[in-house]
């Protein structure tokens, strides 16, 4: 068993603004959330600087009329969510309507979940989730919003509001998984805080619930089974309104506020099933003296350190078997390439669609913080199952744009132009989806 480390203070530095607050934590899904908003959107973004130029031009698999900018991708159907309250799911490969469904709001969060679709209503009062079959057909409806797929692919789990303890961030509430063929409730907890464990197909493999009292619950998300559980000290700290608690692995992260502009980043290592997860180190670091009063932060796993992304103020990239900072860059970490290296943004704020030449990306080296390159005016777009590359995309002339694959070596391979400026692009394993013009359009990428 290894003992905790004892380090001495960090300093994280200051930042150009006057109005101090203390550190918020954001929760894992909405920092995914916030991540999503500032990755998906492809703005009009101008040329500038020396990087790769992408030279042939796409034809579309198929395009689409739909007015509105919002779609999913699924593992073979996108979802289009027109401006009239509808979901359209589309073949993927052909654009063939499969099915249009009316669901009443267009702001809506739609989760693959099997042989169902699971389509969320952000907007309702009283959050209720519908699944919906292979042929357009609301088969249930249940209460709560989706978190995602559990490993056997059995369950839908869900998350409630509770009107017996305080929201906090929209966490505490109550967890239950669906079964996804029965459409029945499998198990129901009620937990001051979730965090989920995504392994391979973007499944749960592993889920933590936090109780009042502060105890972690470490828990097979098919069936709620208690794998491991512990109480980080001080007594509480993990139920604290503004603590993130964080699977890294097999093992447990908590982040939370220690005293006066100090936050404590422990983490707990796994061990046999049914024993207590043990301490390995926990590292306070201070933060600065005037911090944005919107200030978040949220700790994830990026190559071989932990990035702990502060906004406004940078990303701390921390050893993972010692608990010290390697070093610290003045960007946001929002991924990383198969082999290792993180890919940055310039930017910490959401990117209006006309913003030419707003955010950089660059690439970073996960142990000294390094650039290793550097793509001016570019963002990334959204790519799931993307084999360990990332896409970039960036405004050309005449208004056309450009994309760029990065391996997951680092090398950059332009593979195409396409007509207009997107407001909205996502990719999955193979296939390109962006918004121009009014109307939704698929592209086959060269991978």
């Amino acid at each position: 068993m290894r003992g905790v480390a004892a380090p001495t203070m960090i300093d994280l530095g200051d930042v150009d603004r006057t109005d101090a607050s203390r550190p918020r934590a954001y929760p894992p899904w909405l920092w995914r959330r916030l991540v999503i908003v500032a990755l998906v959107p492809l703005s009009a973004l101008g040329l500038a600087g020396s990087r790769p130029t992408p030279s042939g031009e796409w034809r579309p698999l198929w395009s689409a009329g739909s007015g509105s900018r919002d779609f999913t991708i699924g593992a073979d159907t996108v979802y289009v969510v027109r401006p009239g309250a509808t979901v359209t799911a589309r073949n993927t490969a052909t654009g063939q309507v499969r099915w249009t469904l009316p669901v009443e709001d267009s702001n809506v969060t739609i989760v693959e979940a099997g042989p169902s679709v699971a389509i969320h209503r952000y907007s309702a009062e009283t959050p209720r989730t519908r699944l919906v079959d292979a042929a357009g057909t609301v088969t249930a409806t249940i209460p709560g919003y989706p978190v995602g797929l559990t490993r056997s692919g059995r369950h839908l789990l869900v998350s409630a509001p509770d009107a017996e303890c305080p929201d906090t961030y929209g966490q505490c509430g109550v967890v239950s998984a669906w079964d996804v063929v029965t459409r029945r409730p499998g198990w129901s907890i009620r937990a001051q805080r979730l965090a989920i464990a995504v392994g391979s197909g973007a499944r749960i493999d592993q889920v933590a619930t936090v109780d009042a009292g502060g105890t972690i619950f470490v828990r097979d998300p098919d069936n709620a089974d208690v794998t491991g559980r512990f109480t980080p000290r001080p007594a509480g700290i993990a139920a604290h309104p503004e603590a993130q608690v964080t699977f890294v692995g097999a093992d447990l992260a908590v982040v939370a506020p220690d005293g006066d502009r100090v936050l404590r980043v422990t983490l707990y290592r796994s061990r046999p099933a049914g024993s207590p997860y043990a301490a390995a180190w926990s590292l306070p670091l201070r933060l600065p003296d005037e911090y944005p009063l919107e200030a978040g932060y949220a700790l994830v796993p990026c190559g071989g350190s932990f990035c702990l992304r502060l906004y406004r103020v940078g990303t701390r990239l921390i050893d993972p078997d010692r608990g010290l900072i390697r070093t610290g860059v003045a960007y946001q970490v929002v991924g990383r390439l198969g082999g290792g290296t993180l890919v940055a943004t310039s930017s910490w704020s959401e990117i209006e669609f006309a913003c030419a030449g707003c955010q950089d990306v660059v690439l970073v080296d996960p142990v000294t913080g390094a650039t290793r390159a550097r793509f001016p005016g570019h963002m990334p777009v959204r790519w799931e199952d993307g084999g360990g590359r990332a896409l970039l995309g960036a405004r050309g002339s005449l208004g056309r744009t450009g994309f760029t694959v990065l391996d997951p070596d680092g090398r950059a391979r332009p593979v195409g132009i396409i007509d207009g400026i997107p407001t909205e692009c996502g990719a999955r394993a193979a296939i390109l989806v962006c918004y121009v013009g009014g109307q939704v359009h698929a592209w086959r990428l060269p991978v």
